[in-house]
């Protein structure tokens, strides 16, 4: 049966002359005996543990900044499998690799089958020009890359630029807080989401309810989705392990989003897990502790 394995690795992103200390996720999606790697960041070792004794059929980039392709030439020896990549962003790749390239090319609406599901390529440029997010409808999730974050811009300012194509492929409705138009409007300036998300809402899926919390900080229009149900909470940037999101960002503001936090989300229970936008999960009653 397919499945979906996950990992966080622990590293530098450099950029225009700037290096910047990161935690990027390593999804591994196949069965028990074959699978694929969904980027490639700083440590050949920690996609490894995830990966086990199977059997990689590629090494999926979904763009070519150095922290998502920098070990893939090194994990393609090991595993001998090959580097699939859009070509668009061959001049983000020549900044990393400046001596080979990579073996398959990606396009939009490439199809791959690993471990009993399919992923459908879908090229999303905006992060990057060859950005592509990987869409398993069997799976009921879309692997988005650095293309789609919650709510605010993200290191390119364009967390929203590419939430159309996506809904297209999908045939699925874009929702958001009203609170987040500036930045909406930030990308998109002929036409808004579908439906408008408002705190305390509840959105009933497979079985479970996902209700909305309002956590402004990060941007405007933030919100978490809590699944009471599941015993967990789906963050996005408005907390981490370790304390706040980013607030770095347009329209953000730090003492916004710690206050956010400690009325909306410390008011959970203390065992809720918190599945984070970036890094490890952690728990309400674990954050609760650092963040005094």
């Amino acid at each position: 049966m397919a499945r979906v394995d996950h990992a966080v690795s622990a590293g530098t992103f450099s950029l225009d002359g700037e290096t910047f200390d990161v935690d990027n996720n390593i999804w591994v999606v196949g069965d028990d005996s074959e699978c694929i790697v969904i980027d490639a960041p700083h440590s050949v070792d920690d996609i490894l543990a995830v990966v086990g004794d199977r059997k990689v059929k590629a090494i999926v980039c979904t763009h070519a900044h150095d922290d998502h392709v920098r070990v893939a030439p090194e994990l393609r020896e090991r595993v001998v499998a090959p580097i699939m990549l859009h070509p668009d962003d061959r001049p983000l790749w020549e900044l990393t690799h400046t001596d080979h390239l990579w073996d398959l090319d990606l396009a939009d609406g490439v199809r791959i089958e690993v471990g009993g599901t399919t992923l459908e390529v879908l090229h999303t440029p905006g992060h990057a020009p060859g950005a592509v997010c990987l869409y398993a409808p069997d799976l009921g999730c879309v692997f988005t890359g650095d293309t789609l974050f919650q709510g605010g811009p993200g290191a390119t300012g364009r967390s929203f630029s590419d939430a159309g194509q996506i809904k297209e492929s999908i045939r699925a409705r874009l929702f958001a807080l009203p609170d987040d138009k500036p930045v909406w409007e930030l990308t998109h300036t002929d036409h808004l989401w579908d439906l408008d998300l408002a705190d305390r809402l509840r959105i009933e899926v497979g079985g479970t309810t996902l209700e909305v919390l309002h956590t402004p900080g990060h941007a405007p229009g933030a919100v978490c989705l809590y699944a009471p149900g599941l015993g967990c909470v789906f963050t996005g940037d408005t907390l981490f392990q370790g304390g706040p999101g980013a607030t770095g960002r347009s329209f953000s503001d730090r003492p916004t989003i710690e206050a956010s936090i400690r009325a909306r989300l410390f008011a959970l229970p203390d065992e809720t897990v918190v599945h984070t936008g970036h890094g490890d999960d952690t728990t309400i009653g674990a954050e609760k502790a650092s963040l005094t």
